[in-house]
């Protein structure tokens, strides 16, 4: 009896639909529970930390983030197609949007801020089907509420709850240096000590490469922070204040291999917020965000890559030639060279609350073996976001140009480490690491045997070097250049490690980031 009703339903929904009395919005116009909460999950960049034992499909991590996040409405069918209020609960869940309005309700929010267009009448509302194209309208205005007005630092201070003086204001606070280090002190020049801290609330955002008096602690510049230049390891390092930004650069020889390699870094800000009760370590809301404009440029010349240091085959074995030595991983090659080397490390105020101060460290982090020009422009937002104790990653980036040529193989990243304190405690830190790698694979034939060998194509130049099986030589070489995204957490953070809140995404790789992927044949050299 009941299929026979849902026969005649679904028949007379048909039909009203073509008399123009319903609207014909048809099932296959909408996504899945499975696809939107897929499409969430990546807008939002949510986490989830399987278990030890947890295998999961992309799809299943995906819906795990979004349980975790509570951005799940209802009971989870996969199969079923998204209505107007699961979209509007799971944006306001994953987008936090409640933070920006005074609606009781997840759909009132929603309808309130324009994300979807529901009839609310004396609060009630019916769930309707909704678009693919009104749905992906909603999940780009969430994401846009998000970076515009969840993300973005009021200019009102914030407070601080003292055991024993009650509630203060952050502005009426101020960091001293004196013969004890920092100390955070009341208008009246009383010290407010660490333990004693039990609540913390506020907003906001500096870029100290601007005003760096206004920045510095006392009202002392950062300027004479970030002039600098030494020398490591036979490169020369420089870093200094530009035009709203920072340069740092190295150049020298290291290990034989001539490196220039410089970043401009244009635009700094930090925005940043925290409300949470230190005192049984709880983070309501937290984040840090770095927005900045980039330039890298890197110059690598020379390569040991021919001084390969082969392993002897154990005693009574069979004789292999070059190329499989190279296949079983029996060269070693001596061009290969890493370097890390800090370049400056300074702590500034944030000018509407100066008792919290930022801290910024940068870093180089290269890597090469032979030849690589190369000029990025691109404007990065990267950051870390904690509600209610959860942590997630925020990167965004927008490419510019690209000038490139190569002949061999390097990474290179510019560090960036900044974290937020009042006093000595560390709130919330975030480890930001970008750049570029480039990875060439050289593929060579034989006569019969086909050969990938990941080793730099100079060495093929190298005319003291034979072909020990060199008939019927042919070949090309595979060029990728890729982006590095590295964003960590809680390294140093007081209030996050005690949390479990210490991670390391490693968001943009070879595996996912490549940008340029070219092949030349070894016969147009």
């Amino acid at each position: 009896m009941q299929f026979f009703q849902k026969i005649i339903s679904l028949f007379l929904s048909f039909v009203m639909s073509l008399l123009g009395l319903t609207p014909a919005l048809q099932p296959e116009d909408c996504y899945t529970e499975l696809e939107w909460y897929v499409m969430v999950y990546e807008k939002f960049q949510l986490t989830y930390e399987p278990a030890k034992d947890e295998v999961l499909t992309d799809e299943q991590f995906a819906i795990k983030a979004c349980e975790y996040w509570d951005v799940i409405y209802g009971e989870y069918d996969e199969d079923a197609a998204i209505t107007d209020v699961l979209v509007a609960e799971s944006l306001v869940a994953a987008a936090n949007l409640k933070a920006i309005s005074d609606e009781d309700t997840a759909v009132k929010v929603a309808v309130d801020l324009g994300v979807v267009k529901i009839e609310i009448e004396s609060g009630e509302y019916e769930a309707q089907l909704i678009s693919k194209a009104d749905a992906r309208t909603a999940l780009d205005l969430a994401d846009q509420l998000r970076s515009n007005n969840v993300l973005k630092p009021s200019e009102n201070g914030g407070v601080l709850t003292d055991k024993d003086q009650g509630d203060m204001n952050l502005q009426s606070l101020s960091l001293v240096s004196n013969s004890d280090g920092l100390t955070l002190q009341t208008a009246d020049g009383e010290i407010i000590e660490e333990e004693d801290i039990t609540y913390l609330a506020y907003e906001g955002s500096v870029n100290p490469f601007i005003q760096p008096e206004k920045a510095g602690i006392n009202g002392q510049s950062i300027l004479e922070d970030i002039e600098v230049d030494f020398s490591i390891a036979g490169l020369d390092v420089h870093a200094g204040l530009a035009e709203g930004g920072f340069d740092v650069s190295v150049a020298g020889t290291f290990n034989g291999v001539n490196v220039e390699k410089a970043y401009e870094v244009r635009n700094f800000d930090v925005k940043t917020k925290f409300e949470g009760a230190l005192s049984v370590n709880d983070v309501k809301h937290s984040y840090i965000i770095v927005d900045y404009d980039l330039k890298d440029r890197t110059t690598v010349t020379g390569s040991k890559s021919w001084s390969l240091d082969e392993s002897e085959l154990p005693e009574g074995s069979e004789a292999i030639d070059f190329f499989g030595r190279v296949e079983g991983g029996l060269f070693e090659m001596k061009g290969g060279s890493e370097s890390e080397i800090e370049v400056f490390s300074v702590d500034v105020a944030i000018p509407n609350c100066p008792a919290i101060t930022v801290g910024i460290t940068a870093k180089f982090v290269i890597t090469f073996d032979g030849r690589v020009d190369l000029v990025i422009t691109s404007h990065e937002t990267k950051g870390v976001e904690v509600i209610d104790n959860k942590v997630r990653a925020i990167s965004h980036e927008e490419a510019g140009t690209t000038d490139f040529t190569a002949q061999a193989w390097v990474e290179a990243v510019l560090g960036l480490y900044v974290d937020i304190s009042i006093v000595s405690i560390v709130l919330v830190d975030v480890g930001l690491e970008v750049g570029l790698g480039v990875h060439v694979t050289v593929h060579l034939t034989s006569g019969a045997a086909v050969h990938n060998l990941d080793i730099p194509y100079d060495f093929l130049m190298d005319m003291n070097w034979t072909l020990p099986t060199g008939e019927n030589l042919d070949g090309s070489i595979n060029f990728k250049v890729y982006g590095i995204v590295t964003i960590s957490v809680g390294e140093n953070s007081d209030i996050l490690e005690p949390l479990g809140l210490c991670k390391t995404w490693r968001l943009v790789t070879e595996e996912n980031g490549t940008f340029i992927d070219e092949t030349i044949e070894l016969s147009d050299l």
